[in-house]
């Protein structure tokens, strides 16, 4: 995957792959630090790959919704839980895909990737937009869609996380 993200960078920014510098932060966030500070992020599953590349802090995921899998509630606080609870049975895998794939791509935003509990992150939708939240309030956006059996997210933050060695605000 560093290779697929060094090959997408460098022609985003017109330079040669070998020319882009990626690095992590101690909890695991990836950073492109040459030729000039990005933030990065990837996600993987069931043939599907999605690519994060932004000047502020960004996380991706992407999920399948497959009803057969079961849902583990503990990582959603306890108003996504009631509002998850409330729907159609038939509809809680997608709704639960679309919680997930926002609080990843957000923790993920966050530089801190699973190494926090999701839990402690509000999602808020409005359509395909949420917002996020924790004790002190809004910490970023996200947009999700779906796509054939996926589900993708990607979270844009604000504040900019602060990590030893990561992009520049």
């Amino acid at each position: 995957r560093r290779l697929l993200l060094k090959a997408l960078v460098g022609r985003t920014l017109g330079v040669a792959a070998d020319a882009i510098v990626v690095e992590r932060s101690p909890a695991g966030a990836i950073a492109i630090t040459a030729p000039e500070r990005l933030c990065a992020s990837l996600s993987a599953r069931g043939g599907w790959t999605l690519v994060g590349l932004a000047r502020t802090a960004i996380g991706v995921d992407v999920e399948t919704a497959s009803p057969a899998e079961p849902l583990p509630p503990d990582v959603l606080g306890r108003e996504e839980a009631v509002t998850l609870a409330a729907l159609p049975a038939e509809a809680r895998p997608e709704a639960f895909a679309r919680y997930w794939t926002v609080k990843e791509a957000t923790l993920k935003a966050m530089g801190t990737g699973l190494n926090r509990d999701p839990a402690t992150l509000t999602v808020r939708f409005a359509g395909d937009l949420a917002e996020m939240f924790e004790a002190g309030g809004s910490v970023g956006h996200a947009e999700v869609r779906r796509t054939g059996p996926a589900v993708a997210a990607v979270a844009l933050l604000s504040p900019f996380p602060d990590w030893e060695g990561g992009p520049a605000p």
